[in-house]
């Protein structure tokens, strides 16, 4: 990304460093290279960790796990 302005580019940067770990997860692969892990940071810096994908249910987990199998990753 290329930004053309220094306050912008700050603005973006500042953003980026402090608030934008509060409002998304980070992904992990665990050590066993097989499974991810979700990480949720707080304001006060606590971690969180979830083995499953964080704001879905079992009904949407299941579409997922079914759906992967199938041979589309040519629509990718």
């Amino acid at each position: 990304m290329v930004i053309d302005s220094a306050s912008g580019a700050a603005t973006l940067s500042r953003f980026l460093d402090r608030d934008a770990a509060e409002l998304a997860y980070e992904v992990r692969l665990d050590p066993d290279g097989q499974s991810l892990h979700w990480i949720e940071r707080s304001a006060s810096g606590e971690e969180k960790r979830y083995d499953v994908d964080p704001e879905t249910d079992w009904s949407q987990r299941f579409i997922i796990d079914l759906l992967s199998g199938l041979p589309i990753d040519w629509l990718l």
